[in-house]
């Protein structure tokens, strides 16, 4: 931390929320309670139909560093978190999710590996997945070199939305686009940009898998999103940096039938029954972890194949 005679930054905290009353306020506290104290945490409600907007009214009521807005209608999380941007004033952004939890030195971590590493443009974290009671299900670690990112961002997101980036990256980036996977887009976009990303090697974020979530829930179109911002990524390196996208191209690429969603959601709840038996009963794990494949052979075969390509190249770094 900064000395006294040496103030910090203020660094804004942007935080979408929608629908998560059973989870927010311990969202919302772990951010209250950083050691890192010069925050302002804006927070947009995306019209909630649960009690999730008043409990923030209370929360923003006992501290001024919360700036709480709603949207009249339900907007999604691109919108929502472009709204944020709208207001933020900090030198740096900080992402936070309403339904998971930042250990108390996430931020001032962050802050002080950016400080110390001045080549760096954005930070992201190591993370513990955790299950709706809380229960730890994995930690997943992510790649610290910048070249090593590079090349991992073929594959997957190198760098999770968790992130705290130098107000200059959002500048010249401006906004979040493409829903579902706008953090990994904006990983890219950085990339192309010439920006540096790194991940600090801690576990300072509880990650909630749960039901209902965007992780869990928009599988199937986050599949197709994936393959179009990476197309739009390759069109930007032979193009000076210039892609296609458009809101009706997006939507072209997204459009699924009935029962290939219908299947998909089947899948996923397979999947989820996976992980949460993976690390007790292994062989309770496999048998769902073959109907996930069976139900949605494209996308979980797909998906497996990815993995199993970035741990190949990329185990001995993340160990």
């Amino acid at each position: 931390m900064l000395s006294s005679c040496n103030p910090e930054p203020l660094i804004s905290v942007l935080i979408p929320t929608f629908n998560v009353e059973n989870f927010v306020e311990e969202a919302i506290r772990s951010i209250m309670d950083q050691t890192y104290k010069n925050l302002e945490i804006i927070i947009v409600d995306d019209c909630s139909t649960d009690s999730t907007y008043s409990i923030l009214l209370n929360l923003a009521s006992i501290d001024k560093r919360i700036k709480l807005f709603r949207n009249t209608e339900n907007k999604k999380i691109v919108e929502s978190l472009n709204f944020a941007i709208s207001k933020a004033s900090g030198e740096y952004f900080a992402r936070m999710d309403g339904d998971d939890v930042s250990l108390p030195e996430r931020i001032e971590k962050q802050y002080d590996f950016l400080l110390n590493n001045p080549e760096i443009d954005l930070v992201g974290l190591n993370v513990v997945m955790i299950n709706e009671d809380g229960e730890v299900i994995q930690e997943e670690k992510y790649l610290q070199n910048h070249e090593e990112i590079l090349r991992a961002s073929k594959y997957v997101s190198p760098v999770l939305h968790i992130w705290l980036a130098k107000k200059n990256v959002y500048n010249k980036l401006v906004k979040y686009r493409i829903p579902t996977v706008e953090d990994y887009d904006f990983i890219l976009r950085c990339i192309d940009n010439g920006f540096k990303l790194s991940n600090l090697q801690s576990s300072l974020y509880l990650q909630r898998i749960r039901k209902g979530n965007t992780i869990t829930a928009s599988g199937l179109i986050q599949h197709k999103s994936r393959l179009y911002i990476k197309k739009l990524s390759e069109e930007r390196a032979i193009n000076d940096n210039i892609d296609s996208y458009s809101e009706k191209s997006y939507k072209k690429v997204i459009t699924v039938s009935s029962f290939s969603l219908f299947m998909y959601k089947l899948s996923s709840s397979f999947h989820m029954k996976y992980l949460k038996y993976k690390h007790r009963f292994r062989l309770v794990a496999l048998f769902f972890r073959i109907l996930s494949v069976l139900f949605s052979p494209e996308l979980q075969i797909s998906q497996m194949i990815l993995r199993i390509k970035y741990k190949r190249l990329f185990i001995s770094n993340i160990q």
